[in-house]
């Protein structure tokens, strides 16, 4: 856990640096996409068990709660923070593009 606290944390500054100045929207953003990754990587995971080389060692229980983690993370984890950072991320994208254009400005200029 705390990796993944790490990692927002990395996310906000990196969102900070590119001109995301609203704490709580680079918090939020930063949150989603850890997250996000977390769940993906949970699921990537969940699927290698079933597609182990030896299948007869996966039994039904493993399978069948292998197939309802995968999917918590697709319908509730991912779902709702793919939804999080659609509300976000034009906004995200917007920043950046206008602090990248005053950068370059502010370079032209020296």
């Amino acid at each position: 856990m705390t990796e993944h606290r790490e990692f927002v944390r990395q996310l906000s500054t990196w969102l900070s640096s590119v001109g995301v100045t609203d704490a709580d929207e680079r918090a939020e953003v930063a949150v989603d996409l850890a997250d996000l990754l977390r769940a993906a990587e949970v699921v990537r995971l969940e699927l290698s068990k079933l597609l182990a080389p030896h299948p007869a060692a996966v039994t039904t229980d493993d399978t069948l709660q292998a197939v309802a983690n995968i999917e918590v993370q697709l319908f509730t984890e991912l779902k709702w923070h793919l939804e999080s950072l659609e509300t976000r991320w034009q906004r995200v994208v917007e920043t950046v593009a206008k602090h990248s254009d005053t950068a370059a400005t502010d370079l032209s200029e020296e």
